[in-house]
């Protein structure tokens, strides 16, 4: 089988153009929550006809799946890009920390969270999406973590899976507090409880202690 070569400038064309559909889905999933996006909502919002948005994606599902995925795939190289331009072990688990709270300055990365995790309970398909995110947080951690105990860094409080458990149940609450508008939590007071918890749980860790 002979494969044809496509146009650079097609192929890039074609990928900008799939790329804004799915933030413009990201960001009506944020604002109506997955059932309530309509697919002429999302072309409309890019200036294009329904049935052109369909020549990308075939139904309304496979958009709003493809937003909550490149979501995830997006928060996770995040924190990866983060920790991997700190050389220093101890420095790591300080900036996965602030890359952490970061999000909770974004009312759309909690409320996209918050709706896969609810859309999810509803629609099995999405389970494997939210289980790999939470994989992620805990493999992100434990890599940063494990380097800083081997450096002499920190003196975890508790057994490590355990004291990461904690963080990463504090970290999604909070997103879900943030995302509902309905507790008492800012992105302030989230990000210094974070920050106060991850010392307690990491007693010697170089967080920021001055975070407001």
């Amino acid at each position: 089988m002979t494969l044809q070569r496509q146009e650079p400038s097609a192929t890039s064309h074609h990928l900008e153009r799939r790329a804004t559909l799915i933030a413009a889905a990201a960001a009506a999933i944020a604002d109506r929550g997955f059932e309530g996006v309509r697919l002429r909502d999302v072309a409309a919002e890019c200036g294009v006809t329904t049935g052109m948005l369909q020549h990308y994606f075939s139904s309304r599902d496979e958009l709003l799946v493809a937003a909550f995925e490149q979501a995830a795939l997006d928060q996770v190289a995040g924190w990866r890009q983060a920790i991997a331009a700190e050389p220093g072990s101890g420095a790591r688990l300080n900036v996965l920390l602030g890359k952490m709270v970061e999000e909770f300055s974004s009312p759309m990365t909690c409320v996209i969270w918050t709706e896969l995790c609810a859309t999810a309970a509803r629609r099995t398909e999405l389970r494997p999406l939210v289980s790999h995110v939470f994989e992620e947080w805990h493999l992100i951690i434990r890599e940063v973590v494990d380097a800083a105990v081997s450096a002499g860094v920190i003196r975890p409080s508790l057994p490590i899976d355990d004291a990461i458990g904690i963080l990463v149940a504090a970290f999604d609450g909070y997103e879900l507090d943030l995302a509902s508008s309905s507790g008492s939590a800012t992105a302030e007071s989230a990000s210094r409880q974070i920050m106060h918890l991850a010392n307690v749980l990491f007693p010697t860790a170089e967080v920021d202690r001055h975070q407001s």
